[in-house]
């Protein structure tokens, strides 16, 4: 496999499947009874094949002071910011949100978006590219962050919702899955 998002690249996935259903004795586990029956519906895979076996919710890490200076600088100014993590991911829909963004910054001058892992430049003042977090400066970008922003074309679960909802804090979400 190229990369680590299998649903990025539709061929790798027909590539898995076939090999799949080649062994009889192959058994798959998914994250949700959606992604099962995605694949059931899709690909004809037999659900007794498939085995759901939920992720666990992250607890809260330790939290130590931020490490990721640009996200110190966001915080200690307080600046209101708009969050949006695995950008790397095509399925996460950045490009979209990207422009979205760019319009909506012309009636919010206030507000900046704060993305995680975007593998491209950005030529815009307000948006913020972060290639990496750790888990404690994770925590602190969602604990202060005005909304978690997440425009997936497809989910199998979708923790990161879940993660902001336990800061409390609002998600803009796409309803495709």
């Amino acid at each position: 496999i190229k990369n680590n998002d299998v649903l990025d690249n539709i061929y790798d996935l027909k590539f898995i499947v076939r090999l799949f259903d080649r062994n009889p004795k192959a058994q798959c586990i998914v994250v949700s009874e959606y992604t099962k029956m995605s694949l059931v519906y899709n690909y004809a895979i037999d659900p007794q094949k498939i085995d759901v076996l939920y992720t666990p919710l992250r607890s809260k890490p330790e939290i130590k002071p931020i490490e990721n200076e640009e996200l110190l600088h966001l915080i200690e100014k307080e600046k209101k910011y708009y969050f949006a993590v695995s950008c790397h991911r095509r399925s996460k829909n950045p490009e979209k949100l990207i422009r979205a963004f760019m319009r909506y910054a012309d009636y919010d001058p206030e507000a900046y978006l704060v993305m995680v892992s975007y593998p491209h430049s950005i030529n815009h003042p307000r948006i913020v590219n972060l290639s990496f977090l750790s888990d404690s400066d994770l925590a602190h970008a969602l604990a202060k962050c005005y909304a978690l922003v997440y425009p997936s074309f497809f989910e199998g679960f979708g923790l990161p919702p879940l993660e902001a909802m336990q800061y409390g804090k609002p998600v803009l979400a796409s309803n495709a899955t």
